[in-house]
C-alpha cells in the first residue's frame, strides 16, 4: 500500500455499521449540531469530509470515539433542507485515507491525513477478474432467488479495482469485513473476495438443503 507524500486536513464523519468505499454513493440524514456545522463548513469550502467505521463509541455526543485510521473522503453532491434542523446530504466515497493524527480541537473530529495510492491493479490477471466477476453476479442471482425476487442481469466493471470497491458492496451487512477489504489493496482485496463469495456460496447452499429442495441450484464454480 503506496502513500501519497501529500498530506491533509479532513474534518470527519464516524460512523456505525459503515464502511464507505471510493465510487459508492452515501446519502447522509444530518441533524446534530456539530455535523450540520461540518457540513456547512465543506460546502463552503467545497471540502471534502472523510467516513470512518467506528470501532466503538456512539455516533453522536462528544468526540470521544474510537474509529479505524483507514477510511474514504465523501465529496457532496448536493444539500436540502429535510425540516426539523435536518440536512439530506448526497455524497460519493472518493479516496481512501489513512489517519496521521486526530484533532479534537472542534466541534467535530478532525484529523491529518495521508492519502493511499494503489499500484497493483497492474499485477491483477484478466483470470482473477473474471473469476471475480462470474462468482459475484452467481451470488447475486443466488440471493435473489432465495428471496424469491427477479433474477436480473447484473452487470460490474472489467477495471480491477473499481470491480473490487463494486464487489465489497455485497458484504454490507458485515462491516468489520468491508473495513478489512478497505484496508487492502486491490490485489488482494480480490483475493479476498474470491474467498469470501464461495465462503458465502457454500452457506446459501447449505442452508437451501436444510430447508429442502428447490427448483434453482447454484454453485460458485
Amino acid at each position: 500500500m503506496a502513500i501519497h507524500p501529500e498530506a491533509g486536513f479532513l474534518r470527519l464523519f464516524p460512523l456505525q455499521s459503515l464502511v464507505l468505499f471510493p465510487g459508492m454513493p452515501l446519502p447522509l440524514t444530518v441533524f446534530e449540531p456539530r455535523y450540520l456545522q461540518l457540513m456547512k463548513e465543506c460546502a463552503e469550502a467545497k471540502e471534502p469530509f472523510g467516513v470512518l467505521l467506528l470501532k466503538e463509541g456512539p455516533e453522536v455526543g462528544n468526540n470521544t470515539v474510537n474509529p479505524f485510521e483507514i477510511g474514504t473522503t465523501a465529496h457532496i453532491q448536493g444539500i436540502s433542507v429535510a425540516g426539523d434542523s435536518r440536512l439530506s446530504v448526497t455524497s460519493v466515497g472518493a479516496e481512501r485515507f489513512r489517519v496521521r493524527s486526530f484533532n479534537y480541537d472542534f466541534p467535530f473530529l478532525a484529523a491529518e491525513v495521508q492519502y493511499l495510492d494503489d499500484t497493483t491493479s497492474t499485477l491483477v490477471e484478466s483470470s482473477l477478474v473474471g473469476h471475480v466477476k462470474d462468482d459475484a453476479i452467481a451470488f447475486v442471482r443466488a440471493i435473489l432467488a432465495k428471496q424469491g425476487g427477479f433474477i436480473r442481469d447484473v452487470e460490474l466493471p472489467d477495471e480491477p479495482t473499481e470491480l473490487s470497491f463494486h464487489v465489497a458492496q455485497l458484504f454490507h451487512g458485515n462491516p468489520s469485513i468491508q473495513q478489512r477489504l478497505l484496508e487492502r489493496d486491490t490485489f488482494d482485496r480480490l483475493w479476498d473476495e474470491l474467498n469470501l463469495i464461495k465462503t458465502a456460496m457454500d452457506q446459501l447452499i447449505r442452508e437451501g438443503d436444510r430447508q429442502g429442495p428447490g427448483p434453482i441450484t447454484f454453485s460458485a464454480n
